[in-house]
């Protein structure tokens, strides 16, 4: 899985660099400035016009990790960007992670922890859809990737489901905690178990 997401945070840091692959009606969004980007997905938030204009203007946020932008990428998190040309002939010249056909989730990891809050609520929330919630799990413990630290992603999880307060939620969270238990690497899922049954953890005993 880590060399997956490797390759796929690769391919994505070069579009950072070279700039979106956008058509001409995208072009105005190439050089703009972040708080004009998060008001173009403000705009654009309710049909998704545009697919390629909103793909470029989620991952230049990413790129620039621009906080602010968190609130507005979480309403995001389950749209599906456009195939490119190449793709459309069939041809798959990188590995295609979540990371990589949903931009918003790569771009809320590249957030940290400054996008934790967003994404819990996005987990929890009625209105999120399934893609969303799913999404939203792989963000989560993609952030905790960083410093190995997926026993505390999920005990976390389990420290929200402890607290909340209707069925619903606490629902929802036990199934969260069972879907980011499956991103867990195998020399962590022990102590990722333990996790999720107790709300605590022991990075010491998964860092091997």
């Amino acid at each position: 899985m880590r060399a997956s997401r490797m390759v796929a945070l690769t391919f994505t840091l070069m579009l950072a660099c070279v700039g979106p692959v956008v058509g001409q009606e995208c072009e105005s969004l190439r050089n703009a400035a972040p708080d004009d980007l998060t008001s173009f997905l403000n705009t654009a938030a309710p049909d998704r016009k545009k697919p390629d204009c909103v793909t470029s203007a989620i991952r230049q946020l990413g790129a620039r990790r621009h906080a602010p932008a968190v609130p507005t990428l979480v309403k995001f998190l389950d749209f599906r960007r456009p195939l490119d040309e190449t793709e459309k002939r069939g041809a798959y010249p990188h590995l295609r992670g979540v990371w990589d056909m949903y931009p918003a989730v790569d771009a809320l990891e590249s957030m940290g922890v400054n996008a934790l809050p967003a994404l819990l609520d996005a987990i929890k929330a009625e209105s999120s859809s399934l893609t969303a919630q799913e999404n939203a799990i792989v963000a989560w413990m993609e952030i905790y990737r960083r410093s190995d630290e997926h026993p505390k992603a999920v005990a976390l999880l389990k420290q929200a489901q402890k607290r909340a307060t209707d069925t619903s939620t606490r629902q929802k969270l036990d199934w969260a905690i069972k879907k980011a238990l499956t991103w867990c690497n195998p020399p962590e899922m022990l102590t990722c178990r333990q996790a999720a049954a107790t709300g605590t953890h022991n990075v010491s005993a998964s860092s091997n």
